[in-house]
């Protein structure tokens, strides 16, 4: 793990952190909303270097996406992101974890 990571949860503010984000990593960014979904960040200092991003559905929490930037990557930030956001899922009373993702099966199948 890194030095001085916290893993907390995103609010409307970090929007513009969370697309950064996932664009340095590839993915889309549009539709973040962090008051209707579960985002999870990785904050070292006050940069974010990942994020997660889940959706619940009736009991199930559907993981869509973990982004971390490159030079973070191979040190379970990833990890930490997916089980920060099934901990908030099964706080809030879900039952179920899906994974939404035809990039990287192997990740998730842990």
């Amino acid at each position: 793990m890194i030095r001085d990571m916290r893993i907390r949860a995103a609010g409307p503010a970090d929007v513009a952190a969370i697309t950064e984000v996932f664009h340095a990593c590839g993915l889309m960014g549009g539709d973040i909303d962090p008051s209707s979904s579960f985002y999870s960040l990785a904050v070292q200092g006050e940069k974010v270097i990942g994020c997660a991003c889940g959706e619940v559905h009736e009991e199930t929490v559907i993981i869509q996406a973990a982004a971390v930037l490159d030079e973070y990557r191979g040190r379970q930030v990833a990890t930490h992101l997916v089980r920060a956001i099934l901990m908030r899922a099964r706080a809030s009373g879900c039952t179920r974890a899906a994974v939404l993702t035809s990039e990287h099966p192997a990740f998730f199948a842990r």
